[in-house]
């Protein structure tokens, strides 16, 4: 008994002092997430799966980050156009904004204000 103690013991104190290994790389036991474009409607909808308390807490940390960075893209990009176009963000939830023209507004304008839009947004 004594024997199995020392031996316990010095195994104890060899991986407390590091030289026992190391633990493997824990690989995530869910799948990656995949919003895509993020809309209000995938905040609104998005269950994070559950964990022995509440959410689990890697999935929706991560999750959270896909959502800023969708809504940080959205804001530059919002940023950008105004800079040289005159709109109104009408709708921030939507990302809809109100664009006004005028009698002396060309078909022109309106194209170019189309592909700004699409170089904008990468389309």
């Amino acid at each position: 008994m004594l024997v199995a103690a020392v031996v316990i013991l010095a195994g104890v104190v060899v991986v407390a002092s590091g030289r026992g290994g190391q633990l493997a790389a824990a690989e995530p036991d869910y799948p990656p997430i995949d919003l895509g474009p993020v809309t209000s409607a995938d905040v609104a909808l998005l269950r994070p799966p559950s964990a022995a308390w509440g959410y689990n807490m890697r999935v929706t940390d991560e999750a959270l980050e896909v959502i800023a960075k969708a809504v940080t893209e959205r804001d530059v990009q919002i940023a950008t156009l105004q800079q040289e176009w005159a709109f109104h963000v009408w709708d921030e939830d939507e990302s809809v904004v109100r664009w006004m023209t005028a009698f002396d507004t060309s078909e022109a304008d309106v194209d170019a204000f189309i592909a700004s839009v699409r170089d904008t947004a990468g389309a």
